[in-house]
């Protein structure tokens, strides 16, 4: 196995070249997985109250995270344990939101609450949306079951600057932020040449292991959140989760945090690439993706999302209130959301949606009992 604490300072130029590469962690993870699922029997008392989470591709109900309703935690072969790969090191992992400081914050902090709430006006007009939050799933012991669309996360999947760092639990979807580079609309490998700074030639994994934690029992925590299993699916296609950082902005100061330096190297950065098939497993186009560019393409909002905003963000503020502050920054207001889906293709999902497609949404998801226990 390899030792992640040997490889958790910052590498040399003269000792680069010892470094494994992301494969290298890959490899030994994935075994790791492997040896867990064919030996290891979970007996002892924490293990023993929670379900077999152990798989991929599906999602568990679970209520918790303090929701009225229940989330879809995906389904992972090391449950619990999530990873974030950076294909560069930054002295302060910060998410997007809090890389500005000051006025500058502020200003960011405010368009982050109107393009998130025009969007969530947007997606209200879908009628799956309409269908999961009203009726959700049908479970034969429960009876329908609805589901929580999880906005926020959403947001930040698809291109909004928010309070949340992305994570997941399944080692190969961080292993392919760790050898790619996104170029402000796609991703690329990440190639490196001879020239370049000792900086530019190697990236970071981190790791953070709950299973290991009396944070695994308290299925109440509210720093983890995950996505789950969504009808824009892209963070459900790379087992998502969201870290809320506005109480410990850094991630290097999250409690329990673990990271390994890699070197990078091309042929393992264009086999990954290539096993991704080309960005487009964990990266897929869907309809929300041009909702949420011509959001974010101007600051022209909706009445509406004034409404919301206050609603969501600023309940002891006035409406006028809210637009004073926002017109401060330059931002102007119509009577009219801003974008729309189209309609055919609308009509299309939702037609697809009614034969067969939310079947095979309910497929994906194990409703199993989940017992919190004060052990």
């Amino acid at each position: 196995m390899i030792d992640w604490k040997r490889f958790s300072t910052i590498p040399t130029e003269n000792n680069l070249r010892d470094y494994p590469t992301a494969l290298d962690i890959l490899k030994d993870i994935v075994s790791g997985e492997e040896h867990s699922l064919m030996y290891d029997m979970p007996l002892d008392k924490v293990h023993t109250c929670i379900p077999d989470l152990r798989g991929a591709g599906r999602y568990i109900m679970i209520s918790a995270y303090q929701m009225d309703f229940p989330v879809l935690h995906p389904v992972s072969h090391s449950p619990f344990i999530y990873y974030r790969g950076q294909s560069e090191y930054h002295s302060c992992c910060l998410p997007s939101l809090y890389r500005y400081k000051g006025a500058k914050l502020e200003e960011e902090m405010i368009r982050s609450y109107f393009q998130t709430a025009e969007m969530i006006l947007i997606m209200k007009t879908h009628p799956i949306i309409r269908y999961l939050e009203t009726k959700g799933i049908w479970n034969d012991r429960l009876g329908w079951i609805p589901l929580v669309v999880m906005y926020d996360g959403l947001a930040q999947h698809y291109g909004i600057k928010t309070c949340y760092l992305d994570l997941t639990n399944d080692i190969w979807v961080a292993t392919f932020f760790a050898t790619t580079i996104y170029d402000g609309k796609e991703y690329h490998p990440k190639y490196i040449k001879e020239s370049d700074s000792l900086e530019e030639r190697f990236g970071v994994m981190y790791r953070l292991n709950y299973f290991e934690t009396e944070k695994l029992v308290d299925s109440s925590r509210k720093d983890i959140m995950p996505i789950g299993l969504q009808y824009f699916n892209r963070p459900g296609k790379q087992c998502g989760l969201v870290r809320n950082m506005t109480d410990i902005r850094d991630l290097h100061l999250v409690p329990g945090l673990e990271y390994i330096f890699f070197r990078h190297d091309n042929d393992v950065s264009r086999l990954i690439f290539t096993l991704s098939q080309f960005s487009k497993k964990y990266m897929p186009e869907d309809s929300l993706v041009g909702i949420v560019e011509a959001i974010c393409a101007d600051d022209v909002f909706c009445e509406q999302t004034v409404e919301l905003v206050k609603k969501i963000y600023y309940p002891n503020l006035t409406v006028e209130e809210i637009k004073t502050k926002a017109s401060a920054y330059g931002f102007r207001f119509t009577n009219h959301l801003k974008a729309s889906f189209d309609k055919e293709v609308m009509e299309a999902e939702y037609f697809e949606w009614q034969n067969g497609g939310a079947q095979r949404y309910m497929d994906s998801i194990v409703v199993k009992p989940v017992l919190k226990m004060n052990l």
